[in-house]
């Protein structure tokens, strides 16, 4: 995987030369996505080896050092890789966005605070206000510690994903 990967980095790196952006940015989100596959590979090779010769490692500060910088490298490229494409795929934000906006109207909606339980207008409205960072006012359904923390990831959360959103289309200049 790692001599594809190259491979298409010296296409991205033709094709930007010649100022073909399209080609680059297909070339570049090939690149990426070998890089997972080798990463992941990596990763499974570690875990075989690991329990092959499990009594006769010494694990030392290199060792842990390179294992958890392989699981890191795996996991970064495989989030980047779902939520946007590697910054080629912005679209997919809006997927991943509505999943999130859902999955917290549910929780609302399930969550027993008086205004919302079984109100599911009232907890997409909810819902959609908080990703969005909005915050109307005219809506504070929670007094409880709890909810005001989910409210609060959810804010988060939609900043995060409006701010990859605008990254990623913002990227697409590069080429």
């Amino acid at each position: 995987y790692n001599t594809i990967r190259d491979n298409f980095k010296r296409f991205r790196t033709v094709f930007q030369n010649n100022g073909l952006r399209k080609d680059a940015s297909d070339a570049f989100y090939s690149e990426k996505y070998f890089e997972l596959k080798y990463n992941w590979s990596r990763l499974e090779l570690l875990k075989t080896f690991k329990i092959l010769f499990k009594k006769h490692i010494s694990y030392t500060a290199a060792h842990f050092k390179y294992h958890f910088g392989v699981a890191v490298d795996t996991f970064v490229d495989f989030s980047s890789y779902l939520i946007w494409g590697f910054g080629e795929r912005p679209s997919r934000v809006l997927l991943c966005s509505g999943t999130i906006i859902t999955l917290f109207t549910f929780i609302y909606f399930f969550s027993g605070i008086e205004t919302l339980s079984g109100d599911f207008t009232n907890s997409v409205y909810l819902s959609v206000i908080m990703f969005s960072t909005l915050g109307f006012g005219d809506f504070a359904p929670v007094q409880h510690g709890t909810f005001k923390l989910i409210l609060a990831l959810e804010a988060l959360m939609g900043a995060f994903f409006w701010g990859m959103f605008i990254s990623g289309y913002a990227n697409k200049s590069r080429y």
